[in-house]
């Protein structure tokens, strides 16, 4: 099986490119790979911060409604509910603590929120070592093509 290096076959560029040059082409497309992968990163955090904002403004809607004493749920609640997957107490919403179910409204997205504020901490370790890993293949690829330069100069300059 014959894999390819920046759409060229590893088989035939081995054989029509210099080391410097098949190396630097490896790099070079590690490079692309990690940069994508960074990027997909970056826009899962920034997902999950909007779906943080939104709750954290849920949350104080619901805090608002419970000292409101209000008698009903909100839909645009019900359905943030439903999309993060937690029950929401419609009933018994100004009955005595423990039973209230604002209170208990509030728990469940409480702990979403510390879920979510959790899983985005581990997001950004694995944003940086995806960022590691890209600036030591990209410092990599600069040495290479920096010692290759340095190799063609010194074999012009003893040709002259």
């Amino acid at each position: 099986m014959v894999e390819a290096v920046g759409g060229i076959g590893i088989a035939q560029a081995a054989g029509e490119l210099s080391l410097d040059a098949l190396i630097t082409a490896v790099l070079a497309e590690r490079s692309d790979l990690l940069n994508q992968d960074v990027r997909s990163k970056i826009e899962e955090i920034k997902n999950k911060n909007v779906v943080l904002k939104q709750s954290n403004e849920i949350l104080n809607q619901l805090r608002d409604l419970k000292q409101d004493k209000s008698g009903s749920v909100p839909q645009e609640v019900k359905d943030f509910f439903a999309e993060m997957g937690l029950d929401v107490t419609t009933g018994g919403l100004n009955d005595d603590p423990p039973n209230n179910g604002w209170e208990n409204n509030i728990e469940k997205l409480k702990t979403k929120n510390e879920s979510l504020t959790s899983t985005s901490q581990l997001d950004m370790v694995k944003l940086q070592a995806a960022v590691s890993k890209y600036n030591q293949t990209n410092e990599m690829l600069s040495n290479v093509l920096s010692k290759s330069n340095q190799s063609k100069g010194t074999l012009i300059g003893n040709m002259r």
